[in-house]
């Protein structure tokens, strides 16, 4: 296994240098893709890790995001492909399989400092999530969309039942199926046994965090209780939330095809530009 052995202190020393503009990096950074591209190709054969650092790179949704990217491949194109595979590999491991395979066991490659440059301030604000809450959650998501999945505008079933017991209008609806409170930033990925010491869990959840932070901006504040909060979570049928968990992504903003994403089997299809 090789790791990048840029410090935190030394990863930062070149995002916080004004001196360097994010467009020459991010720039030098399609270089060391483009350098490592048969290297990236050889080591995944599922996965074009190439693409992968061009569509972090290109779709970070900041400039911060955007730099951070390019810094870590500045690091790792001055240690040789490598490194570079492994930078690809910890993002594909740490940041974009989390959000598919939560629960999966298998290897990774491990952080590097450079990697995680603010790894340590991520550690200080995580708190694992329970689900305590999940009833209260349920309801209040379920008022806020007055029991209406937010995608196809099917209606609780529960709540239908409610209505008619106590005699009331029940709204009319193509289907009346039972509803979920489906959490858009992963319940899973803030789940971790509680100790006293620092697990695995916690270790790979910080990364994780830590990567998506410093990519996206997020506020670290969605951490801990708050990601189990209604403003994180959509109402959805219980079909929706199973395609929405199943829910394919690409980083290729000109794809040019339309995904098909089958919704519930034989009634609709969703078409994704």
């Amino acid at each position: 296994m090789y790791l990048l052995t840029c410090t935190s202190d030394s990863f930062m020393e070149i995002f916080d240098n004004t001196s360097y503009a994010t467009s020459v990096l991010a720039d030098e950074a399609r270089r060391v893709v483009t350098t490592s591209t048969k290297a990236l190709r050889d080591a995944h054969s599922n996965v074009k890790l190439d693409m992968l650092l061009i569509g972090l790179l290109d779709m970070a949704p900041h400039l911060d995001g955007q730099r951070y990217v390019a810094v870590a491949l500045h690091v790792a194109g001055n240690k040789g492909d490598d490194s570079v595979v492994n930078l690809a590999q910890a993002w594909f491991d740490n940041l974009i399989m989390p959000m598919k395979a939560i629960s999966s066991n298998a290897a990774k490659i491990i952080p590097s400092d450079s990697m995680t440059p603010t790894i340590d301030k991520t550690f200080g604000k995580m708190e694992s999530a329970t689900r305590k809450d999940q009833g209260r959650l349920r309801s209040d998501v379920l008022k806020r969309e007055q029991y209406y999945c937010a995608i196809t505008k099917t209606f609780c079933s529960g709540r239908r039942d409610d209505l008619q017991e106590a005699n009331q209008p029940i709204p009319t609806a193509l289907l009346y199926l039972p509803m979920h409170a489906a959490h858009i930033i992963l319940f899973l990925l803030n789940r971790f046994e509680e100790k006293t010491d620092v697990t695995r869990e916690m270790r790979e959840a910080a990364a994780t965090w830590d990567m998506l932070k410093n990519w996206s901006s997020i506020d670290l504040d969605t951490l801990g209780p708050n990601i189990n909060t209604s403003e994180n979570a959509i109402c959805m049928n219980m079909h929706e939330h199973t395609a929405f968990g199943r829910f394919d992504f690409y980083l290729d903003k000109d794809a040019g095809v339309v995904d098909m994403i089958p919704t519930f089997p034989m009634l609709t299809i969703i078409l994704v530009p």
